[in-house]
């Protein structure tokens, strides 16, 4: 199987766990924001300062400057394998099978070289192909 083939079935495998359990129960308030079943903003409306660890939320009045460029009006437009193997730590306590079989999948994700955040098939595959390359 090439990158690609193997891309498409981890994706594939992560949705079908998704949906299976629906751990988020994702909602969009009457204020445009999408919330999960924890009441967290969703791909954007907040922001994580990864060198302290530490989360900012916020409700700006219109499309967070810190939104991903792939999230759009119905949800994500993008086939980003990262985010759908991702669970934020709450729904990883109240779901930890689910967590330990996306756990395998981001393993297998990561030794085909998937390894950025927010980033649609086609940007990891050429990221995969530079660092191949270089």
């Amino acid at each position: 199987m090439n990158v690609s083939q193997e891309y498409d079935r981890l994706y594939d495998e992560g949705k079908r766990l998704i949906e299976e359990v629906n751990p988020c129960n994702f909602v969009k308030t009457a204020d445009g924001f999408v919330l999960c079943r924890g009441g967290v903003p969703c791909c954007g409306n907040y922001e994580i300062d990864y060198r302290w660890g530490t989360r900012h939320e916020y409700r700006p009045s219109g499309p967070s400057e810190h939104a991903c460029r792939h999230l759009g009006p119905q949800g994500c437009t993008a086939k980003a394998l990262s985010c759908k193997l991702y669970l934020c730590t709450d729904m990883k306590k109240a779901f930890p099978k689910l967590e330990a079989k996306l756990a395998n999948l981001r393993t297998q994700m990561r030794e085909i070289g998937v390894t950025g955040i927010r980033m649609s098939k086609r940007e990891h595959l050429l990221e995969i192909k530079r660092w191949r390359e270089a």
